[in-house]
């Protein structure tokens, strides 16, 4: 439909050349058009664009996106010729997209970035060049080029020329006054700032102070430091501020009542210096002056030495297979502690070892369980549950 709606435009055909023989129109130019449209125009056609197959950048702006963008339009590389966009009729413009989305080798594209430009340009008269540092942003659209904002931030030099500037006015002129207030009404010493008026009629100041004489008048103030900041017997001198504006000052001695104070001692004697786990009894001096103790124990290590003894009791008190606990004293006087099995073999079947005979016996020394493994039973051990039998060793059990 696109290609008859060219040709209805048209009155004369418009010959393509071959992209592969290297040629193009001979008078084909590339330019921008009155509507700010960018791209090759076919010679006499000024709304005749030509897309050639190595050339992406052709611009259209007459005519916008319904986001209001302009359109980039391009051929892919390998199309074997050009490939013409009338631009004199919106219809046909639109027709035209229309007929790329049913085509692979053609494309088109929405320029929606817009740049935001920084430093206003300067409303003072002449001509003035500065530098704008611009960040692009991607607006809405249907269908955004896909290289938009590459690379987000630029810089530019913008030129301006607000017209010439009128000639300045000549600078006033007046009669130059006396600085006021005058010094002679102001105290010596004191500071203040005098103003006038300036030959250029500006209000100028200074700072100066005063000239005049002035006795010493003042409020007689209170005897400082007051006698109650200071303790009791203690010797001080008050001052104050007289009627003559002079310092005065007298000895006076302190009425605040202050309790002994004195510096904390350590505690004596060190934990360091009595053996770990013995009671001692620390004394020292506190900030009121008495004598404090507390009880502590000591902390300093001492070797102890002991006797050691054999693993007790016997296996041979213990039936066969039968799991119980050893103990024995080491030479620090420390216990250890491990589990083995029993070595007596006489009088344990009967007795203890078979768990029908073991469960109600009270003086099997151990809870028994039905292992239910070959006649086997199961024996308590610090809360471990162990399963034994006369063909296998003990083992972890459920209870």
């Amino acid at each position: 439909m696109y290609y008859i709606y060219l040709l209805l435009w048209f009155l004369q055909p418009i010959a393509l050349l071959h992209a592969a023989e290297g040629e193009r129109i001979s008078d084909t130019t590339k330019a921008s058009n009155e509507h700010g449209d960018y791209g090759y125009w076919q010679s006499g056609q000024p709304d005749l664009m030509i897309l050639w197959p190595d050339d992406e950048d052709n611009v259209v702006r007459r005519y916008l996106s319904p986001d209001g963008h302009a359109y980039r339009l391009w051929v892919d590389p390998d199309r074997g010729s050009g490939f013409p966009v009338g631009l004199r009729d919106e219809a046909m413009f639109r027709q035209f997209l229309t007929h790329i989305g049913r085509n692979d080798d053609k494309h088109w594209c929405e320029l929606a970035e817009t740049w935001s430009w920084s430093a206003a340009p300067p409303s003072t008269c002449g001509a003035h060049s500065y530098i704008q540092t611009g960040v692009c942003s991607i607006e809405a659209a249907d269908q955004p080029c896909p290289d938009l904002c590459q690379p987000d931030t630029r810089t530019r030099v913008v030129e301006v020329d607000n017209g010439a500037c009128e000639p300045a006015p000549p600078p006033p002129v007046c009669a130059v006054t006396a600085w006021t207030p005058a010094r002679s009404t102001v105290c010596q010493g004191e500071a203040l700032t005098q103003t006038r008026t300036g030959a250029n009629c500006a209000t100028e100041s200074r700072a100066q102070t005063g000239s005049k004489y002035c006795p010493p008048v003042c409020a007689v103030t209170a005897w400082t430091p007051a006698r109650s900041t200071v303790c009791q017997g203690e010797t001080l001198t008050q001052t104050r501020t007289g009627a003559n504006c002079a310092t005065e000052s007298r000895a006076q001695t302190g009425s605040k009542y202050c309790p002994p104070v004195c510096a904390v001692t350590a505690w004596t004697p060190a934990r360091s210096t009595v053996c770990q786990g013995e009671t001692l009894t620390q004394t020292r001096t506190g900030s009121n002056c008495a004598t404090e103790s507390r009880a502590v124990t000591g902390s300093k290590h001492c070797l102890s030495t002991c006797t050691p003894t054999n693993w007790s009791p016997k296996t041979r008190k213990h039936c066969k297979h039968i799991l119980f606990q050893q103990s024995r004293r080491r030479s620090d006087c420390s216990y250890e502690t491990r589990t083995v099995r029993g070595a007596k073999s006489g009088g344990c079947r009967g007795r203890c070892n078979h768990w029908k005979t073991r469960k109600n016996n009270k003086k099997c020394p151990y809870n028994i369980k039905h292992c239910g493994v070959g006649g086997g039973m199961s024996v308590q051990v610090n809360g471990v549950w162990r399963c034994c039998s006369y063909q296998s060793p003990c083992t972890l059990s459920t209870p």
